[in-house]
Formats: C-alpha cells, structure tokens, sequence
C-alpha cells in the first residue's frame, strides 16, 4: 500500500513543474559549450582593450620619442654606422619625419627601402633601440670599373662629346667618384647613362665575364670595350705599348694568348695604332684606325 502512495504523490505534480532527466541534460549540454565562446570573447575584448592601452601609452609617453635634432646635440639618436663614400646627411635625413614622434611610429622596413635610394647605399639595416634611438647599418656599393658617360657638347668636330668619369657596381649602378677608389679598377667602354639598369649589369657581367676568362693576363688589360656584345674589344698592355684587340663573344682566353704568343715571335711588325682582329682562326688581321674628321675651315 505504501509503495502505490508513493506513486500516486508524484502523480499530482504538474508535468511544467517537472523536468525529464533528458531536458536537464540538455540544459547542462548547452551551458557547457556557451561558456567557451563567451569565454574566448571576453578574452579577446580584454586583450584589445590592453593592446590599445599599451598603444596609447608608447604614442603619448615622452619617453619614447625620438629626439629632435635640437635637442640631440650628441647625435645619439639616429646612429649610423657602415659609411664610407654615402652622404652621412642625407643617410640621417631619411629620418628627420621620426623626429619627434614616438619611436613606435618609426617602420624600420620602409625606412630601409628609403636608404636604398641614397647614393652609394646598397642596403641597410634598420632598428629601433629602445626606448627612443635608431640604429642604422649602411652596406655601400662597391665599384667594379671606371666608365665614361656624355657630359655635353661642344663645338669640335673632332671631339663632339664632353665625357665625364663615374664608377659603375656589379648591378649596373653609375656612381660617382668619391673617395679613394682603386687604380686597378679597368675602364668599362660602352656604357650609356640613359639606359636601364638591366641593360647595364648585363654589360658589367660580360666584363666580368671576360677578365675571368683573361685573369692570367688581368694586369696587363686595362679597358673592356662592351659597346657590341658580339664583338668585345679590350686595351692589352705590352712592354710599354697598348693594343686594341677584338676578340669577339667567346675563347677569349686562346684567342689573347695566339696573339702574345705571335707578338712575341713577330715583335717589330706590330704596330700600336692599329687594331687587330682575333675573331679569326688562325689569323691576325690587322685594321687601320679610322682617320679623324677634318676640322671646318673658316
């Protein structure tokens, strides 16, 4: 009798007042996988909320402001090292904008792009040195020959050009003289100022190419003439003559030591204002120099 009371009491509790197991499961299920994403928002808010304070904090706080050219009588702001040849003003003039400002402003890559367009830069490294100095390393070019490029005219028929010397990088990069540059360096004949950078280092690599192929003989050259690419010329020292030779685009090598090799043999028949074509096997053949144009009577 007790047993069906006790059935009966349960069934006088409305089934809304009632939960099955299987809703409170399902209750308990879905709190359970809320609590995570809520959890990861508020995660996420707060750390905005602190990457914006510490934003703030390294835009306003003047301690991490890079020092204005007034107030860095040590020149300990901006602190280069690596120049030799490039302007030093015109390195520390790239970042006169951060001046001033919070050092967290400064973009260290862009500034590198910048110093890649001073002249003499090659590259550079920049960092920022907290809490407010700049550290710059400078990689300058390194000139592999002379060359001449067109610096006017004038009114001789004979010499209508004005050539000005300037240095020129395995890159193909005009430079200008400055500083000590070395007597070894050849002259590079055949460059042009107005033509684009690819075209020039393909002109710097065919002359490397050759004094490669010639380094036994490298002392004794002193201009590669890479006006024609198929038709290399270059200014051979002898004794105390200098030969013009043609040597075509290859054997460059075979074709220079034919030619000492019959100098040699034949010194008193070689004449130094001629030049001397190497292009053909087994023979020398020599070419007489252009005559120069008269001069106008008046």
């Amino acid at each position: 009798m007790a047993r069906r009371k006790s059935v009966d009491a349960d069934a006088d509790v409305p089934a809304t007042e009632r939960e099955t197991p299987s809703r409170q499961s399902r209750w308990r299920l879905a709190l359970s996988v809320a609590r995570w994403p809520l959890a990861a928002m508020i995660l996420l808010l707060g750390c905005i909320w602190l990457l914006w304070q510490a934003r703030d904090f390294l835009d306003h706080d003047p301690r991490f402001r890079v020092p204005t050219r007034a107030a860095d009588e040590e020149n300990e702001a901006v602190r280069v090292t690596g120049i030799h040849r490039a302007s030093r003003f015109a390195v520390e003039a790239v970042f006169d904008r951060d001046r001033g400002l919070s050092l967290f402003e400064c973009d260290p890559a862009r500034r590198r792009l910048q110093l890649r367009g001073v002249e003499w830069v090659k590259d550079a490294t920049v960092r920022r040195v907290w809490p407010n100095h700049i550290e710059v390393q400078i990689l300058e070019r390194t000139p592999v020959a002379f060359v001449r490029v067109a610096g006017g005219v004038t009114n001789d028929p004979a010499n209508p050009v004005v050539y000005r010397p300037k240095l020129i990088d395995e890159e193909g990069v005009l430079l200008p003289l400055q500083g000590a540059v070395p007597s070894s360096l050849p002259l590079l004949t055949g460059v042009v100022e107005d033509s684009d950078a690819d075209r020039r280092q393909g002109q710097v690599k065919l002359m490397q190419r050759v004094l490669r192929n010639l380094r036994q003989y490298r002392s004794q050259i002193s201009e590669v003439d890479v006006t024609q690419r198929e038709e290399v010329r270059i200014a051979c020292q002898i004794g105390n003559q200098s030969f013009n030779l043609i040597l075509g685009n290859e054997q460059f090598r075979e074709r220079v030591g034919a030619f000492l090799e019959e100098y040699e043999r034949m010194r008193g028949q070689f004449d130094s204002r001629k030049e001397y074509d190497l292009t053909n096997e087994n023979r020398i053949i020599a070419i007489d120099p252009e005559p120069a144009p008269e001069k106008a009577h008046k």
